[in-house]
């Protein structure tokens, strides 16, 4: 290990571990201006903190995880496809097709019952794992 003193260049890296941090990798740096090698071995983690020289501190935090997708989708417009397992609904607003998936729940059947194609109508859409399930289904005249 190398030997630290006071005032020392020096660099350390660590791995972000819920709101601490964890020693990766401690080195000296021999001379200010020089590149920074790594002196130890390095893991990268989920997010590293280095001190350089006199104290500077640099931070890399990892991205956020993308949020969780929504617990249900609706929209209004025109059944554009429909079969036993699914339905896809032109918007009217325009924009992507909204589907849904049809199943044998109990609100999915009922719904699904009251759709045709070609007609309008409004669907709400309810996350089931990682898909959405048509849950509710109102004709619109």
């Amino acid at each position: 290990m190398a030997k630290l003193k006071l005032g020392g260049h020096f660099k350390i890296t660590c791995r972000a571990k819920g709101s601490s941090l964890t020693l990766v990798t401690l080195g000296r740096v021999d001379t200010p201006g020089q590149s920074q090698t790594d002196h130890g071995k390095s893991d990268p983690g989920s997010g590293t903190t280095s001190t350089h020289g006199g104290g500077s501190t640099t931070t890399e935090t990892p991205p956020p995880p993308p949020p969780p997708p929504p617990t249900q989708r609706d929209g209004h417009g025109v059944v554009s496809a429909l079969s036993s397992t699914g339905v896809t609904l032109t918007l009217d607003g325009g924009g992507a097709p909204l589907s849904c998936a049809i199943t044998p729940a109990p609100d999915s059947a009922a719904a699904a019952a009251k759709l045709t194609l070609g007609a309008h109508v409004g669907i709400v859409c309810r996350l089931d794992g990682t898909r959405y399930v048509l849950s509710g289904a109102t004709p619109i005249t």
